[in-house]
């Protein structure tokens, strides 16, 4: 692991000023006074010149923020990262040198010709900073002025094209002229010249954090994903020393079987491409996963885990050293879909599973975090956080990274109420010997090659039937379906047919399924049918008289949506989403 960097004064500070709620960015910054210190023995001063210049004669000059006018105003000052190395460099000089540097910003100063130049300033001489890699520094003596600056742009590291300004390698970009100045100051020289040309340019070793996720990572809901995501704020906070790398993907989940898998995204490229480069890496994912699990049945929790291998495997191939933290589902306040309690059950298993596997493994308990400390207030639709939500997660994590650095960090695993991993999901009593005569494998079941969908036909309306019979010749012992919403006594119509593509020629009998209780948002089961379909035969479902109104699944390519719709007035793109038990 890279050395060691702690914030917990920085964290302190941050953390005074989180307001949850509050119009304004909470995040701050250690201030840098404006006061030169007193200086301790002048007879240790160093006599400095830059290129023959004598150093009373330059002016520091910060380039303006990257941040506009409204993020400016939002931020305070306090978020100019620039001026703030400016101000740091200028106590640094004084303390060496006695000389107590003027500081400008580029826009509001005519250029002169005696500057020190901090970050992608206005000035010509600072061009080459554009270009760096963001683990380079840019220290150099061009003409007779000193340019300071590093990479500062993570968007080619992103793969979402989120911009994350990254201030640390700036930060750091003098240290080399530190060290310059020590070495001669060793030597016993103490006037010093740094000549023309001379290129104290090198790398620095930043902490980097990759931030794996769906939606909630990227920002989603936001005022700028850019700057108010999780992602964002945790690089402001831990500035000095760290590179934070938003690969988050609206939608997303961790099993490879869904349709909105991660892997496979441009995010999930990014980041094997850059894995090597990562100190940790925060993997959120789950929240789609539960909601998605609306539609079918887990029939297999190790389709999750195993899912959960393959991506830390992409990150650990070529990365022994990496920190992998398993970060469980947030707080979500709508149905018990998203961020279902089944899911976060199966993320208790994952770091276990990945120490054995001798992955450098543990967990962050987010559910629990954004419980406490972010609220219901801060999640504007119930899923997703609003700027200050995500800014105390941002605190939380970096709260976690300072831990970790220092050696110091433990957890216990939440315990999941109501969920028992050894007995598999289900929202039915599941007749003994019955069978889900549908696919648990949406892939098969709704193709997404070619844009085609499971062909199920309207049969002249109301009924839909489906041109795939799995039902012929079988038993129907329960049928369970996803709905919008239902109250107790709602009724539904399922009808044994022929037919001859595109229209039923014969309904051979009809039955009306009852809910039996409330239910909103999530699965209806009808338990103990006897529904027989004859050799020849298959089911037809729905009837404008019904009552229910079952949510239905379209499956672009971008994986597969689900939404509640009229029974009369079923897209054609749309197919029902049900499991069917039976027996043949």
């Amino acid at each position: 692991m890279k050395k060691l960097f702690t914030a917990l004064l920085l964290l302190a500070t941050f953390c005074t000023l989180v307001a949850c709620g509050s119009e304004t960015d909470p995040v701050s910054t250690s201030a840098v006074t404006t006061q030169a210190p007193e200086i301790v023995d002048p007879a240790a001063l160093l006599d400095l010149s830059i290129a023959g210049n004598e150093l009373e004669g330059y002016t520091i000059v910060y380039a303006k923020s990257p941040f506009d006018a409204r993020k400016a105003s939002k931020f305070t000052t306090e978020y100019d990262f620039y001026k703030l190395i400016a101000k740091e460099l200028a106590e640094k000089i004084y303390a060496d040198t006695g000389v107590n540097l003027p500081i400008k910003q580029d826009t509001k100063f005519d250029e002169t010709a005696l500057e020190i130049l901090v970050g992608p300033t206005n000035r010509a001489e600072s061009d080459p900073i554009d270009e760096l890699d963001i683990y380079k520094t840019y220290a150099k003596v061009t003409g007779s002025k000193l340019v300071i600056g590093g990479g500062y742009n993570s968007t080619k590291y992103t793969g979402n094209l989120k911009t994350s300004y990254c201030f640390a390698s700036t930060y750091h970009a003098y240290d080399a002229v530190d060290g310059w100045l020590d070495d001669n100051r060793a030597a016993g020289i103490t006037a010093m010249d740094i000549p023309a040309d001379t290129d104290f340019s090198t790398s620095v070793d930043l902490i980097t954090v990759a931030c794996v996720g769906d939606s909630i990572t990227e920002g989603y809901l936001s005022s700028d994903w850019n700057t108010d995501s999780y992602p964002a704020v945790l690089q402001r906070i831990l500035w000095k020393d760290h590179l934070i790398i938003n690969l988050g993907n609206s939608g997303r989940t961790m099993r490879d079987d869904l349709g909105n898998r991660y892997r496979g995204t441009t995010q999930h490229t990014y980041m094997k491409r850059f894995a090597a480069k990562f100190d940790y890496a925060l993997v959120m994912l789950g929240t789609n996963d539960s909601y998605f699990d609306r539609a079918w049945p887990s029939t297999s929790d190790e389709l999750y885990l195993t899912s959960a291998d393959n991506l830390i495997a992409d990150l650990t191939a070529k990365n022994d050293d990496l920190q992998v933290v398993i970060m469980n589902c947030p707080v979500y306040y709508g149905n018990e879909n998203s961020g279902s309690p089944r899911v976060r059950a199966l993320q208790n298993q994952l770091p276990e599973r990945l120490t054995e596997a001798g992955v450098n493994a543990t967990f962050f308990d987010m559910h629990a975090y954004t419980a406490e400390h972010v609220g219901r207030a801060n999640f504007p639709d119930l899923l997703h956080p609003n700027d200050a939500g995500y800014a105390q997660m941002a605190v939380g994590v970096s709260e976690l990274l300072t831990a970790l650095e220092a050696g110091t960090y433990t957890y216990t695993l939440p315990e999941v109420e109501g969920v028992t991993l050894s007995d598999p999901p289900k929202r039915s009593q599941v007749a003994a010997g019955s069978e889900n005569l549908l696919s648990a494998d949406l892939s098969e079941l709704y193709s997404l090659s070619g844009g085609s969908y499971a062909s199920w036909y309207m049969a002249g309306a109301p009924y839909l039937y489906m041109d795939l019979n799995v039902f012929s010749g079988a038993t129907i012992t329960n049928i369970e379906m996803p709905v919008a919403s239902v109250t107790k006594g709602s009724t539904y119509t399922v009808s044994v047919v022929k037919y001859s593509h595109p229209t039923v020629t014969e309904t051979l009998k009809t039955y009306t399924l009852t809910a039996i209780a409330d239910c909103s948002s999530g699965w209806l089961g009808f338990d103990g049918l006897n529904i027989e379909v004859p050799e020849g035969y298959t089911l037809a479902f729905g009837a404008a008289s019904d009552t229910i109104v079952p949510l239905y699944v379209t499956a672009p390519t971008t994986g597969y949506y689900f939404y509640g719709c009229n029974n009369n007035t079923v897209n054609t793109g749309a197919t029902l989403a049900f499991n069917v038990y039976g027996t043949k």
